[in-house]
């Protein structure tokens, strides 16, 4: 609720009729009424989640429908680490058609801590060390993380003179692995789909892309498949700079995506190339790819118009997003600068954002965290929450 408040606020609280405003939130599942008794039986009383929300995972959409007296579509849903970026797609579809002026899309990971580390040690996906190493060679696994984010999506269209925007939205694409793998192997085919749906969509030339934000969990064989589809679709580019959050964070699950939209709108208004932590040598696969994992900040140089990025959010099951994500530079959105296809839907547009328990605020501090401590091992989980809100 915070997160959604402070991104309303930031969007200066449009004028926007209540059924033309839509809530989208990314949130996982709450667990079993087993589950719920069994983790009852292992907390303190007072350290348990209210009991309101213990089985309901739609709760925080209704909320925040009823905050900003939102009557258009509103719901909840649960497509495991993928969450946050089928939500934004499906804000998009909703914008394009016209069937809403304006959406809030947001994301929590606040899942009980016991089942949702029971959930990941069966799938042998928790590290045992407590580190988060995406891209790296003996990476033993993922490591769980919390937050809350939240962003408010427009037409570019209905942009007003003067009103702020992070970032436009060029394109995204969703699929999934079906029966091509087993539940637990991510499959290349259904990466490199959603990948060259967004980029279709998108109508912008694939050697324009700077920047590759990666899903990279630092599971071994999850990381591994990824470079794999990365490298197979973005093969024309001799080099293509890469990072995923997850070094300095830890995994945010549901709120991966938006944290990714936000490092990245971030990094395009400050104008560096993100550097991801590497906690010792690369993967291999990596190292034999056009896929450069930045370790130090390096200029966002763009010698051919805005900056340009592409997020992958990838989830447990085989549930796959791509976005493609560009600078907004209001002299180039007219005319013949633009590059989006005769009869294109309309172009989505980020009019606001909030992290964790902030807006601005924190957004520069978690940028000031990712740029002077960039090879630094990842801190404990609770230590980045803390500098975050500093």
């Amino acid at each position: 609720m915070k997160a959604a408040l402070d991104a309303w606020a930031d969007a200066a609280r449009p004028r926007v009729k209540g059924s033309a405003l839509g809530v989208f939130v990314a949130n996982l599942s709450y667990p079993s009424e087993g589950h719920v008794a069994y983790a009852s039986s292992v907390w303190r009383r007072e350290d348990l989640p209210p009991a309101h929300m213990a089985l309901n995972s739609a709760l925080p959409a209704r909320l925040i429908a009823e905050a900003l007296r939102a009557t258009g579509p509103c719901f909840s849903l649960d497509a495991a680490c993928a969450s946050s970026l089928y939500a934004v797609d499906i804000a998009c579809r909703k914008l394009q058609s016209r069937q809403l002026d304006c959406a809030l899309v947001a994301a929590v990971n606040a899942a009980d801590n016991l089942i949702l580390h029971i959930g990941f040690r069966a799938l042998n996906a928790l590290s045992p060390t407590g580190r988060s190493r995406p891209f790296v060679q003996g990476a033993d696994g993922l490591v769980p993380s919390e937050g809350a984010a939240a962003i408010v999506l427009k037409r570019l269209s209905d942009v007003e003179p003067g009103e702020m925007v992070h970032g436009v939205i060029r394109g995204s694409g969703l699929s999934n692995d079906g029966r091509r793998k087993g539940l637990l192997s991510p499959a290349a085919a259904g990466q490199t789909d959603a990948m060259r749906r967004a980029l279709d969509e998108s109508g912008i030339d694939l050697l324009s892309i700077q920047f590759l934000e990666c899903h990279a969990t630092g599971t071994p064989v999850g990381d591994g498949v990824e470079v794999s589809s990365a490298t197979s679709v973005y093969a024309g580019l001799e080099r293509l700079p890469a990072g995923s959050l997850k070094a300095n964070t830890g995994h945010l699950i549901t709120v991966a995506g938006l944290a990714s939209i936000l490092k990245l709108t971030g990094s395009m208004a400050r104008e560096p190339l993100p550097p991801t932590p590497i906690d010792g040598d690369l993967l291999s696969a990596v190292s034999h790819s056009n896929l450069d994992v930045l370790s130090a900040p390096e200029p966002w140089i763009s010698l051919h118009g805005a900056r340009r990025a592409s997020i992958s959010n990838f989830g447990f099951g085989g549930n796959n997003a791509h976005l493609i994500l560009e600078e907004y530079r209001p002299s180039e959105r007219t005319g013949r600068n633009r590059t989006a296809k005769p009869n294109a839907a309309p172009e989505i547009v980020i009019c606001a954002a909030a992290l964790m328990a902030g807006s601005d605020k924190t957004t520069d501090a978690v940028l000031r965290r990712l740029m002077n401590h960039p090879v630094a091992p990842p801190a404990p989980m609770t230590s980045i929450g803390a500098d975050a809100t500093a």
